[in-house]
């Protein structure tokens, strides 16, 4: 085929093509590309940008054209397989050209020639390509956005794993456990073993039942001991009032006694249940202040737990 070339354009291009070079010496630098690398593709760079096409050729092949690029980076190989390419072309080597156009398709899908930077000749054999490719690129589209979500699938699940464990750590630094050693002689005392062993419901419940006996008792006392006393001339009921101050008498003690009785009964069940239920020891967890040495440190993506 006839050479590509550039007509009316030389400063142009130079200028167009200094412009990407730098673009691609700042995302090389920013991808982790190694020195020798980024040496020696400017090196094959020179040689086609100086229109030493068979030199470009040698030098691009040597870092690209075996089975396995010699260059890592990513950034790199696509645009070594570019200029390789563009360089097969002027040298007549139409085939092996959309080889490279190929190879560089299926690493980057969405690539494009600036059609300022390379010549018409160029653009169309690498158009050419893409449209053969369509389908195969449109499948390895699918699969590459298939593996992207995979991978933030991935990483969310990561970070919410990582977001479980801060927590968990955040709760055992804030958090410390105390044992409660119990006494066997405050089990003997009603109520307060209830209240010993962590049942504060059965003490509160025992707390109003002894207390309403207790005043039930105390109050029936009263009444029993203000009424008249048998037997006693100036205390004597009228005939008309005997039979309802014996019920009275008779009533205020039989509800004293056996509210004295309830009562009785009712701290004996409370000292018995404390007794069966008592527990040497319990634990008891705290929370405390996080420590000072323990610092959470959150990102947009990301955070960490400083120690």
């Amino acid at each position: 085929m006839t050479s590509p070339c550039f007509p009316g354009r030389p400063g142009r291009f130079r200028v167009v093509a200094l412009a990407v070079v730098l673009g691609v010496a700042s995302l090389v630098a920013t991808t982790g590309a190694r020195a020798d690398d980024i040496e020696d593709f400017e090196d094959a760079r020179s040689a086609y940008e100086t229109g030493n096409y068979p030199v470009s050729v040698e030098r691009f092949e040597a870092l690209v054209g075996g089975e396995v690029p010699r260059l890592t980076n990513p950034a790199l190989v696509l645009e070594s397989r570019k200029y390789l390419a563009a360089s097969l072309l002027f040298v007549s080597r139409e085939p092996d050209a959309e080889r490279q156009f190929e190879l560089l398709l299926r690493q980057d899908p969405d690539y494009q020639i600036d059609p300022v930077q390379f010549p018409t000749a160029v653009v169309d054999v690498f158009n050419r390509v893409r449209r053969r490719l369509e389908r195969d690129l449109r499948a390895v589209r699918e699969q590459r956005d298939r593996e992207q979500r995979l991978a933030r699938d991935r990483e969310r699940q990561r970070q919410q794993r990582d977001r479980r464990r801060l927590a968990a750590l955040r709760r055992l630094a804030t958090t410390e456990t105390v044992v409660e050693r119990r006494s066997r002689m405050i089990a003997w005392i009603p109520i307060a073993g209830q209240i010993q062993n962590g049942h504060g419901g059965l003490a509160a419940a025992l707390a109003i039942l002894d207390g309403v006996l207790l005043a039930t008792n105390v109050v029936s006392f009263i009444i029993h001991d203000s009424l008249p006393t048998p037997g006693t001339a100036d205390d004597q009921p009228a005939p008309s009032e005997q039979d309802a101050a014996t019920a009275a008498a008779t009533a205020s003690r039989l509800t004293n006694q056996i509210s004295l009785g309830a009562l009785g009964l009712s701290l004996v069940i409370g000292v018995i249940d404390a007794q069966i239920r008592f527990v040497p020891s319990r634990r008891i967890e705290r929370q405390r202040a996080l420590p000072p040495e323990l610092r959470a440190r959150f990102g947009p993506t990301s955070f960490s737990l400083t120690f």
